[in-house]
């Protein structure tokens, strides 16, 4: 395994990770989004008592955006920063 092996693989776990955390999170909504076009991960926190009516702005607790593929950022330290945002949240990661 070479060094982009080892990367891409701890990417994917990390980015399960944070799925799993959001198909098991009861206590507030946690929406992660992947767009292929630009190898994106974002990922949303709302209260669980959002409304979603679109007259009032719903309050992000978490909303970040990772570049998986990016030379100009460290993916894996932002996917572990959301992963530690998550549980502070007491979000099961």
């Amino acid at each position: 395994m070479n060094a982009t092996t080892i990367q891409t693989d701890t990417i994917r776990a990390l980015c399960a990770r944070i799925q799993a955390a959001a198909i098991k999170c009861e206590a507030y909504h946690v929406f992660v989004d992947y767009a292929a076009h630009v190898s994106a991960l974002s990922v949303r926190v709302h209260p669980a008592d959002t409304v979603y009516d679109g007259v009032v702005e719903q309050e992000n607790l978490i909303y970040e955006t990772v570049y998986l593929d990016a030379d100009w950022c460290d993916p894996i330290a932002e996917l572990t920063a959301i992963i530690d945002q998550l549980q502070r949240l007491a979000v099961e990661v």
